[in-house]
């Protein structure tokens, strides 16, 4: 009994020497994450042979569906600025979709 009750005395004690993990020291590890923004734009006015689009005097990718588009952009997305816009044809009208990703730089 008094052996256990030893152990455990020097268990607590010991116990108390060890350090903290701070959050500060976490990211330190860790590169700094940026957040980047892909927006989906659909038109109906756009055709399969266009590969770039004259938007208001900015030119902007064209893409045949929603799939393919996000698929080029995770390819490009670490070189990706921290907006990018692609057009996506479609028969009928959509609102836009955005959506953002984390990047680490």
């Amino acid at each position: 009994m008094n052996l256990l009750l030893i152990s455990l005395l020097s268990l607590n004690f010991f116990g108390l020497n060890t350090s903290l993990v701070t959050p500060e020291s976490v990211f330190s590890v860790y590169q700094p994450i940026k957040a980047k923004t892909l927006e989906l734009r659909y038109s109906t006015k756009l055709n399969i042979e266009n590969e770039d689009c004259l938007v208001e005097g900015q030119t902007f990718k064209v893409f045949s569906d929603k799939q393919s588009a996000v698929d080029y952009y995770y390819f490009i997305k670490k070189n990706a600025p921290e907006k990018v816009i692609y057009y996506i044809i479609s028969s009928d009208e959509k609102t836009s979709e955005v959506f953002t990703f984390k990047a680490v730089e």
